[in-house]
């Protein structure tokens, strides 16, 4: 029976085996392989170049809590991973990057809890025992050992996990993570390499946050939005397909010329539109353009409301002027993330009494004002990030800036599945002010805030208008 026969036979034991078990044992069996190959790994990178053992090993032990949890991985494992990644010399250093290669396949796996991709590491492990064997030249009969010795080992391994009720599940892996299992390779397989000449590897950290989060890696692998490149103002409002009866959810009030309630509504279209353009083009000036929109749109929206233009939609409305919500504090954000800072004197004029404190203060700090004059204002906030940010700029504070602002990127991150963001305006905003305060701190490097480019580059006015522009300046002129 050759090679591949017996892999298969052994995978579709396994398979049948561990059919309709819970997820975690998949991810507890991929982990047993995994941790494995690290033992082999750790052993080859030791006095090499590229010796990444140090983070690799929380990556490893890592799998295990989320086999016990359920929770999903941090993206700071799947960067160690990443950075790990090296040009091999010869055959041993082939090895040790093919360890590499397989647990960031298994990080994606458990990422997308994917039980097939999980037990697939099984056949992985297998093609790294194969290419041991190639790299020493080990007798055929001997590697016909440690061959079979792997792929009874995974189908034991399946039979013990399948056994184990769902209430045993942590004592369990508590027990079975410490387990002294036999090297994957043997006790001695160091001894058929060649004698290494020590290297003193450089002094290794990792970047401080990861440019895309897996999300927006997802995002972009599935995302089809180049449409929107190419498409006019009345195409956002309808939908990709243009078709106003059928697809666009906005269709009704296009449709009617409802001027008020399209433009209030059209601010949630626009932010969505920054995220899948940044997705899609990378380009930080569409970006802004969209957020220019989002609190022009905002803005026009309170101005025809001022004026008395009819509003059928009235409960959000009534909500602001009851002040239930800071949504000047945010649009004032926004215009200064997009760079159109003529509207923030427009956009805090509508400030209800509660939001006062907050919007005036910001008007102040957004266009150059006096940091001594503003920081009482400022501290007299409720405690939240916002205040935390604001104050820190105030204070020139660089540390606490970078610190602040990373963890709201972090934060949105985690919350991807209760608050979907790939960009962030505010975030954004705080940085360009950090600049514009005149304070030397390098940006970051991550998409959320448009890759760190500040360059200001006046919006495109001529192609991201309003639907139906004209007539909310005419009917404002003239009311």
């Amino acid at each position: 029976m050759s090679n591949l026969q017996r892999y298969t036979v052994n995978f579709n034991e396994v398979s049948k085996i561990m059919k309709k078990t819970h997820f975690w044992k998949f991810v507890a069996f991929g982990t047993v392989c995994i941790k494995q190959e690290y033992e082999v790994y750790e052993q080859l990178a030791k006095d090499r170049f590229f010796d990444m053992s140090k983070f690799l090993k929380k990556t490893v032990e890592r799998f295990w809590k989320a086999a016990a949890t359920g929770y999903s991985m941090d993206e700071q494992y799947i960067l160690a991973v990443e950075e790990s990644f090296f040009t091999p010399r010869d055959g041993w250093e082939e090895l040790a990057l093919q360890f590499v290669q397989d647990i960031q396949e298994f990080f994606y796996a458990v990422s997308e809890k994917d039980e097939k991709c999980c037990l697939g590491m099984q056949e992985r492990q297998v093609a790294f025992v194969e290419k041991y064997i190639q790299v020493t030249g080990l007798p055929s009969e001997q590697g016909q050992l440690l061959l079979e010795k792997s792929l009874t080992n995974h189908i034991e391994m399946a039979k013990e996990l399948a056994e184990i009720p769902a209430k045993e599940k942590k004592s369990f892996l508590e027990e079975f993570g410490t387990r002294n299992r036999e090297p994957l390779l043997g006790e001695d397989y160091l001894s058929h390499r060649p004698k290494q000449k020590i290297e003193k590897p450089g002094k290794k950290k990792l970047p401080e946050i990861r440019v895309t989060s897996i999300d927006f890696d997802r995002e972009k692998k599935d995302s089809d939005n180049a449409w929107l490149l190419h498409s006019t103002p009345e195409q956002w409002v309808l939908g990709r397909e243009c078709d106003m009866h059928k697809n666009g959810a906005y269709a009704k009030y296009y449709l009617e010329k409802n001027l008020l309630d399209l433009c209030y509504v059209m601010d949630v279209v626009y932010r969505l539109n920054a995220e899948a353009d940044y997705i899609e083009h990378r380009d930080a000036k569409r970006a802004r353009g969209f957020w220019y929109l989002s609190a022009l749109t905002w803005l026009r929206a309170y101005q025809l409301r001022e004026k008395g233009y009819p509003v059928k939609w009235v409960p959000y409305f009534e909500r602001h002027e009851k002040g239930d919500s800071l949504p000047v504090f945010s649009w004032m954000l926004g215009a200064y993330a997009s760079g159109e800072d003529w509207m923030l004197p427009e956009i805090q004029a509508f400030s209800c009494e509660k939001e006062k404190p907050w919007t005036a203060p910001l008007l102040q700090i957004l266009t150059g004002g006096s940091s001594q004059e503003i920081y009482h204002l400022v501290e007299a906030w409720e405690d939240c990030d916002r205040k935390k940010i604001v104050l820190a700029i105030l204070q020139n504070d660089k540390k606490e800036i970078r610190k602040f602002l990373l963890q709201r990127i972090r934060q949105d991150r985690q919350m991807y599945d209760l608050n979907r963001t790939m960009v962030d305006m505010w975030t954004y905003a705080f940085m360009r002010l950090t600049k514009e305060r005149g304070i030397d701190m390098e940006p970051i490097i991550a998409a959320e805030v448009l890759d760190g480019n500040l360059d200001m580059i006046p919006v495109d006015k001529s192609f991201f208008k309003l639907p139906y522009q004209e007539e909310i300046d005419e009917w404002l002129a003239t009311h």
